[in-house]
This record gives C-alpha cells, structure tokens and sequence, in this order.
C-alpha cells in the first residue's frame, strides 16, 4: 500500500525486500553495480542527453507521477551502473526517510551546492539542496557496493596522508565489507600495512585483493605492490618477477604496474627493458612524477639532453608545487632542467633554471660553475664572475670554477688578475694541458711573446691538441707567426 504523503512512487519501485539483508536495491529493474547501460537504456529508454562525463539522464519510468527527472552514472571502465539519482518533483522531509535505509555512514558535499547522505546496509543515499539541517531533500539515490567502497577508499587515503593511522585502516576496513569482491579495498589494507612496515600482512592483503573478482586494475595494482614486496623486502627474486608481469598483463594502461617492473629491471641491470617500462608509465601517465624522472635521468645520463628536457621541463613546474619534496629534491630539478636547456642552446632561461635550483640549494656548486658559463657567453662577465666566486666560497678548490674564473676575469679585460688565477688553478692540477694552455692565453694578453711561447710548448708537451684554438685565440696572436709556434703546430699534426 502506497503512503500518498510520505514515501513517493519511486521508492515503492524497489524490489528488493525491506530490512537489513538486503545491500541493493533495484529500481526499475536496474540493480547498481551489475547492470550496464544497455539494461539501462532498454528498461528506461534511450538517454534524454548526456549530463557529465559517464552520465546520463534518462525519463521517469511510465505511470511514475512524482519524479522528476532520473540520472544515472557509469563506472568508466566497466560500463556498469555506478549509481542512480531519482529527483523529486516534490521536497521531501528528510526525517520521513532516513529510518527506512538503516545507519547514516557518510556524508559529502556533491557541488553545486548540495550535498549527500550515504546509508548502510541499504546503499542508499539522500540528496539536499544545501547544508542546513532542515534542507529538503531533492533527490533519492540507489548506489552500487563499488561506489560506497570507493568513498571508504578516498577517506582512507586522506586519513592516511594526514598519520591518523586508526582511522585510516578502518575506512580500508569498511571498505572490505561493503564489497568484499572489490579489490580496491584489499588495496588500501595492505597499503596501510606496507606504511606500518608489517610486510607480512600487506602480503596476506594483496594476495586477498589479488584473488576478487574485479576489477582488473586494481588487481594489478595488487601485483605489482606484491612484486615490490617480494623483491625489496623479502629478496624472493624468483617470485618478483612473476608479479610484475601480471600486473601489466593483467592492465596493460596501469602506469603503476609499468613503473614499478622498470625500477626492478634497473635494478637487475636490464637497463633498455626497464627504459621502455619506464617510458610505457610516462606516456600512459604523464603526471606520474616517478616515471618521468627515471625517463628523464636515462637519458640525461646518456648525454641525450634534447630527449631529457621536456621531461625535466613537466618535473620542474611539477616540483613548484610537489608536498612533501625536499628542497635538495627540487634543486637537482631545476638543476637538470637547466643543463638540458643549456645544451639545447636555450641561455636565458638556463639561467633562470640555474637560479632556481641555487635558491633551493645554495651548496648546488656545480649550478654556480654552469650559471657563470652562460652570463660569460651572454657577455655578462660580471655575472659570471659573481657566480664562479660564489661557488668558490663553498669549494675554494674546485678546478672547473678556479678554471673558468681565470677564463672570465681574462675574457673581461682584467688580464694579470687572470694570469694570477690561472697560475693558482694550475697548482691544483700541475700537469692538466687545458690550463697550462690558459696560461698562454694570459701571458699572451699581456704582450709577453716568450712567456707565451713557454706555455704554448708546454700545454703541447702535456698533450694539448686543439689545432684550431692554437690557430685561431685572439690572445696568441703575437706568436701565431712565429717560426717556433708553427714547428709546435707541425709536431701536433
């Protein structure tokens, strides 16, 4: 019998029977969580439009006088229904329906200014137009055990993220028992016990989620946390292997599941294996931060900085505003990005690059050296002696900095103070040929063709054979056509 006042005409198209047994209900046929939009489409009709991104809104059922209008969501990778939404035509009082759906577990905002109620055992929910306590209620839910997981899930990872460890394994926990053949849940339990460092248990939990019936993705995520686990805390390397290559097989699009093997077969010195699992992470994901860094650092590793830079370029916006990351973290990203842009010939914003990563790590000396190498070749020679002296500060010995100090201060016009520098660089390195060039180059600067001429010798004695500078540098041009100094150049060729 209908109650004309309290309950609408939706609600009696449940099926389902009433009490605690049941956890979902149908409407119009429809059960959430095992229907699929073709179900959908042939108990309400085709969809009236499209509302959202895996949402439709569909017509009232016939003969149902007191809906407005029903929306009804998909899960993305199964089709399946996610939940359904009945808007009233008319506001009903809250407090007529809560008692019928059991306990209250959850409430959310939804945006637009409403916000939700979630029951259990009867996955239920109730919409509001607004957060007061009196809000009328606009619309009444039908919601799968998937979705209700899914939110346990969320607050699982908030709780988590936030050490409040307690509450974090029960939302994992309800989780479990609102769809314990979800294997999200199983996910967030080991995932807890891997963060309380209980490996044996986040086993038992992966194995758990490992063995639901869906869905494939995060089964795989199991996997590969599984894979993790055998390898890197109980060196079981015969089993490790086996776990990764389900996880991609089973999801061949989890970036996770790609990342995760590349950092096993790096490990394993398969480095060209682990370079396309790591670039299959990257592409499928490329706000995975980890895959990126491991793509970026082979190929900066191997001098490739033109196939380096847009990755260090999407990981240095990226680190402005990564939690949780170092200040020493962020520097060797800027850092990075801005060897790579220096390399690719793109100076004024290696530059601001080198900046960066000396504001997050003034200690960076090797940033110090390469700033100074781009203001010099910018014909800031001030700049660059600024930069070198700087990082002199923090290393006086260091030879690129004592080096290109000498350079500069000798590119700028300040040729004894260049000598004086480079005659202390080469005390660091007696017999290094590129600076006892150097100081040919500054006697040459000073009009001193003998000295000159020493230096010359002696940078070829000590291997020195760059044809074209000797022929070519500005400050030898006082003994580039000396007899001597082509017998130098005769013994070079």
């Amino acid at each position: 019998m209908r109650l004309m006042v309290v309950i609408p005409i939706c609600y009696l198209l449940i099926s389902a029977a009433a009490g605690f047994e049941s956890h979902v209900d149908v409407y119009s046929n429809i059960r959430p969580g095992t229907a699929n939009k073709a179900e959908v489409d042939l108990n309400l009709g085709e969809p009236l439009q499209k509302t959202g991104d895996q949402e439709y809104e569909y017509a009232p059922p016939r003969a149902v006088n007191d809906t407005k209008r029903v929306v009804v969501s998909y899960f993305a990778d199964t089709r399946q229904v996610s939940r359904i939404d009945v808007y009233l035509k008319a506001p009903l009082d809250a407090e007529l329906l809560r008692p019928q759906f059991g306990t209250r577990v959850l409430v959310r905002e939804r945006g637009n200014g409403e916000r939700e109620e979630i029951f259990y055992p009867r996955l239920r929910a109730l919409i509001f137009n607004g957060a007061s306590a009196g809000a009328p209620v606009l619309a009444i839910s039908y919601l799968s055990p998937r979705l209700v997981a899914d939110g346990y899930v969320e607050r699982f990872n908030d709780f988590l993220r936030d050490k409040r460890y307690e509450e974090a394994l029960t939302e994992a926990d309800k989780a479990v028992l609102v769809d314990s053949d979800y294997a999200r849940g199983y996910v967030a339990q080991g995932t807890y016990w891997v963060d309380q460092k209980n490996y044996d248990e986040a086993i038992v939990r992966f194995l758990a989620a490992a063995s639901t019936k869906y869905p494939p993705r995060y089964k795989a995520v199991a996997h590969a946390r599984l894979g993790m686990l055998y390898w890197r805390e109980k060196h079981w390397m015969d089993k490790a292997p086996a776990e990764f290559q389900k996880a991609v097989s089973l999801a061949p699009d989890l970036d996770e599941g790609h990342l995760r093997y590349g950092e096993f077969l790096e490990a394993q010195k398969q480095n060209q294996q682990a370079f396309d699992e790591y670039s299959k992470a990257a592409s499928l994901n490329p706000n995975n931060s980890r895959a990126r860094l491991a793509v970026a650092a082979i190929h900066f590793g191997k001098g490739e900085y033109a196939q380096a830079l847009p990755h260090y370029e999407s990981l240095s916006q990226w680190a402005e505003t990564a939690p949780g990351a170092r200040d020493e973290f962020r520097a060797e990203v800027y850092y990075r990005y801005a060897v790579c842009l220096s390399e690719t010939h793109k100076g004024p914003q290696a530059i601001e690059a080198y900046q960066k990563a000396l504001q997050r790590n003034a200690a960076l000396v090797d940033a110090y050296n390469r700033l100074g190498l781009e203001h010099k070749a910018a014909g800031s020679f001030d700049k660059a002696l600024e930069s070198y002296r700087s990082g002199l500060k923090i290393d006086a010995k260091n030879f690129p900095l004592n080096h290109n100090l000498a350079d500069a201060l000798l590119e700028g016009g300040q040729a004894e103070e260049a000598r004086r520098q480079a005659e202390l660089t080469l005390r660091l390195k007696p017999e290094d040929a590129a600076q006892k060039f150097q100081m040919a180059r500054c006697w040459g600067a000073l009009g001193k063709k003998k000295q000159t001429l020493y230096w010359v010798e002696q940078a070829v004695a000590a291997g020195y054979k760059d044809r074209a500078r000797l022929t070519q540098d500005r400050f030898l041009a006082l003994v580039q056509k000396d007899g001597d100094f082509k017998k130098l150049l005769h013994e070079i060729t």
